[in-house]
């Protein structure tokens, strides 16, 4: 795995629809009902919100399914779990309007399609799957719309778009694709509006960075915006934004968040009192459903940071207690749609700490049952909420 050998010792009955988010892309839920979907990926189940926790193991070369208990926060697995993946998976995303996840592969060079049974849970792998990317492919996202998908490709320097099969969910290279050349491209998220993508560049020697992507509307093809690409820290790993188009994060392994703002044509500006100090060696970030908080995983102090997110600024603000215990070697962290409970996965370990998040505070409490057992090496996660057609609606924040 390159970045851990680089610098770790590394949807009466309804018919349901789902909205869901990953472990990196801060992106908001859908919550317009889609009656184009194809009637395949319809179920007719019981009319109450469900959520699923999906987690990308990187030495088991799988995907662990659990459903989440949406008052406790306990996981439970999904039948079937784990289902098998591509080689090495390090990044794990869902199509929140089809119904569709995707884990980008990392030593298989590719990226594997899966429908998601809005039932059970369960996945099943499309057909057609696993697609081609680039040379290690790392972070994936895809945009709000379930339209287009982003895959951050490290070894190869650039990113692979593709469009999404609203009935099948094949994937289909983008015209241009490959786009940009880049240091090291690891994590990526699209921003709420669909405008920008952003892209977190490990870099040579240190000289870590951020680029900014316009996407066109119709394409989904990507252009370099004004600037790019922004400096950024030693070395810039997973990456997040805020569902208000306001604020981009990028974890710096030299123990920091990097804070943006995003301005006009999506040129970035650092935040001030940017970097914002972190335990060692972060290696994940989120921000909550609401705005309100972000989390850290950090990797080698085995803990997670949260802080407070300035409305205003986007400045991060220590909140009581952080940082907070996890498991050994935290790699990936997410909240679930509701931004009731955030969850991570923790690479040494191999399995996933849930915690409640405190509304006021921001502060972190375990989960009763946690950890929940996960594959070898729990890498990276995304959350799946399915409400039914009559109370379809944002998340509770």
């Amino acid at each position: 795995m390159r970045s851990l050998q680089l610098f770790v010792p590394a949807l009466s009955a309804a018919i349901l629809l789902s909205a869901c988010s990953t472990g990196n892309a801060g992106n908001p839920i859908s919550t317009v009902p889609n009656m184009r979907a194809p009637l395949a990926h319809r179920t007719v189940i019981s009319n109450v919100p469900k959520q699923f926790l999906y987690v990308a193991n990187y030495s088991s070369d799988n995907v662990s399914a659990y459903s989440i208990n949406t008052t406790s926060g306990a996981l439970s697995a999904v039948t079937g779990s784990p289902f098998s993946a591509g080689t090495q998976p390090t990044g794990v995303a869902i199509a929140p309007v089809n119904n569709f996840l995707y884990t980008s592969n990392e030593d298989s060079n590719s990226v594997s399609g899966y429908s998601i049974n809005v039932s059970s849970g369960a996945l099943t792998q499309v057909s057609g799957s696993p697609f081609a990317a680039g040379g290690e492919p790392e972070g994936i996202a895809i945009d709000k719309t379930g339209t287009f998908v982003y895959v951050a490709n490290a070894e190869a320097g650039n990113i692979s778009a593709y469009t999404i099969n609203p009935t099948t969910g094949n994937l289909t290279q983008i015209t241009g694709s490959p786009f940009g050349s880049e240091q090291i491209p690891v994590g990526l998220a699209v921003t709420a509006n669909g405008k920008y993508l952003y892209v977190s560049n490990g870099g040579n020697n240190g000289n870590g960075s951020v680029s900014g992507y316009k996407i066109n509307p119709t394409s989904g093809a990507l252009t370099q915006v004004t600037g790019s690409p922004f400096t950024a820290g030693y070395y810039n790993d997973a990456l997040a934004l805020d569902s208000q188009n306001k604020f981009v994060y990028t974890t710096d392994l030299t123990g920091g968040v990097d804070a943006f703002s995003i301005g006009a044509g999506g040129v970035l500006t650092a935040i001030a009192g940017s970097p914002f100090s972190t335990g060692t060696d972060p290696w994940a970030v989120s921000v909550s459903k609401n705005n309100v908080f972000a989390f850290v995983g950090n990797y080698s102090s085995n803990t997670v940071s949260g802080y407070t997110v300035s409305p205003a600024t986007g400045a991060l603000t220590a909140v009581p207690g952080s940082p907070f215990s996890a498991g050994t070697s935290p790699r990936g962290v997410v909240e679930d749609n509701r931004g009731k409970f955030a969850y991570v996965a923790n690479y040494g370990s191999s399995n996933v700490y849930g915690y409640k998040i405190n509304p006021t505070s921001g502060a972190l409490t375990g989960v009763a049952g946690s950890p929940f057992g996960a594959g070898t090496n729990a890498f990276a996660l995304a959350t799946c909420r399915v409400a039914s057609l009559t109370t379809c609606k944002p998340p509770r924040l």
